[in-house]
């Protein structure tokens, strides 16, 4: 998870699988001779033939929920909806599947199914009514893709509870339906898509994803022209900073989490692989309070995080990651560098000199600095850009995210992610011909002149 809190963007403003029951096929009735007749063939008994094995509630489940998934990909929103029971899930149902389809879900798959203990219904009230049949709660893990901008799978959970329906047929017919932890952009009401070519903007406003739209579709050239290359990005501005927490899976507003970010760029990230299911989440009360140009500086660090964890497969230390975004969000700003990394340079004028690169600590909100070991990290990076150059950088950068090199950088395996730091140091030398000390020593002299 990355959050952008660029010094001038913040200025402005388990349940186990439920089992069916055993059905044992009937055991066939044997032949006996009649009495009195032994003298003769007995007449053959007819062998029942045996029964098929019941299908258990989880496996009834399985099929309506594989059902529910054609039914997306083949647009059929009638089958979508038919097992699902009373008119308000039914509406909700409907809404979310227009919202699938217009933000354009692809590969839609049922990964798995698991269930807890029947739930028995209350008798009933009435002696004329029947008894409620029981309800099951399974919890279903899904994946998709976004066509156009997805190039690997995202899952999500759902929570449901279904019972028969009340039929001959029995069908599973459900009778909730709702997220397991984080909701999807197609569990958000009022949800406005725009899209280009290469941005997808899912926002809670029309005015929002205009606005945001544009901004990212402008971010692309910033990013292309650093790294060499961008890729379509996935934006999410929901109205609220609760659904953004929620779609971050923090499960409500968490006050020090995400005080003063703007957006956070969170997606799966598989070991030795690069992302390729990324989203920009925006975080509404922090983005609504930049100015446009905070806005623009917000929205390329984090399109500098999707391309880059995009095109590589090795994580990177914290100041080399957030450093290079912020790097590549304000090359385009004309201001003074005092002023975009004033929290840097307050910082040091109150405690000195750092002695070593920022810390992954230094970036945790809690800690209360985190805009200050942003401005350090980036000021590390121009250090590095203007030294070398920026192409020297960005292969600097590959270097340190290229597992393929960890093994010969890092033969001794140590604790605490010393290996990462085994792994920097060698890049710095055959990257960039330097080693920690001098660029430490560059670094500090920058900093130094910031604060003269």
């Amino acid at each position: 998870m990355v959050v952008a809190v660029g010094a001038l963007a913040l200025s402005a403003g388990s349940g186990c699988t439920w089992p069916g029951p055993d059905v044992s096929p009937s055991a066939g009735v044997e032949a006996v001779p009649s009495p009195g007749v032994s003298d003769q063939a007995a007449a053959p008994t007819a062998v029942p033939t045996p029964a098929l094995p019941q299908e258990s509630p989880i496996a009834g489940t399985e099929r309506m929920l594989r059902a529910r998934v054609a039914a997306v990909s083949d647009g059929a929103r009638e089958h979508w909806l038919a097992p699902v029971a009373g008119s308000l899930l039914r509406e909700r149902q409907g809404q979310v599947f227009d919202r699938m389809r217009s933000i354009g879900v692809i590969g839609l798959r049922l990964v798995s199914v698991t269930g807890q203990s029947p739930v028995v219904s209350p008798p009933a009230l009435t002696p004329s009514s029947a008894t409620p049949p029981s309800s099951l709660r399974v919890k279903a893990r899904f994946s998709y893709r976004l066509a156009g901008f997805d190039t690997a799978d995202r899952t999500f959970d759902v929570d449901l509870s279904v019972h028969p329906a009340p039929s001959a047929d029995g069908e599973p017919q459900v009778i909730a339906w709702a997220p397991h932890d984080r909701p999807q952009p197609w569990d958000l009401d009022h949800l406005t898509v725009r899209r280009s070519a290469t941005s997808l903007v899912l926002a809670g406003s029309p005015h929002l994803a205009t606005d945001l739209l544009a901004r990212a579709d402008a971010a692309q050239s910033h990013v292309a022209a650093v790294w060499g290359r961008s890729r379509p990005a996935v934006w999410v501005a929901p109205a609220t900073d609760t659904e953004a927490a929620l779609l971050l899976g923090r499960g409500a507003v968490d006050p020090v989490a995400l005080r003063d970010v703007a957006a956070v760029t969170d997606g799966p990230l598989p070991a030795r692989q690069p992302a390729g299911a990324d989203r920009i989440v925006i975080v509404p009360k922090a983005w609504i309070s930049l100015s446009g140009r905070g806005r623009d500086v917000v929205a390329a660090h984090e399109l500098t995080h999707v391309v880059v964890r995009g095109s590589t497969t090795g994580a990177v230390p914290l100041w080399l990651s957030e450093g290079f975004a912020e790097f590549v969000a304000y090359r385009a700003v004309s201001l003074p560098e005092g002023d975009i990394v004033r929290p840097a340079v307050d910082a040091v004028r109150r405690s000195g000199l750092p002695r070593d690169l920022p810390t992954a600590a230094q970036f945790d909100p809690a800690a209360g600095g985190v805009q200050a070991a942003y401005g350090l990290s980036l000021l590390v990076v121009r250090t590095l850009a203007e030294r070398d150059g920026v192409p020297a950088l960005v292969r600097f950068y590959r270097e340190v995210a290229d597992t393929s090199e960890r093994s010969a950088a890092a033969t001794v395996p140590t604790p605490d992610g010393a290996d990462d730091q085994h792994v920097v140091d060698h890049a710095l030398v055959s990257a960039l011909h330097t080693n920690r000390a001098g660029l430490v020593r560059d670094w500090r002299a920058r900093v130094a002149q910031l604060v003269s």
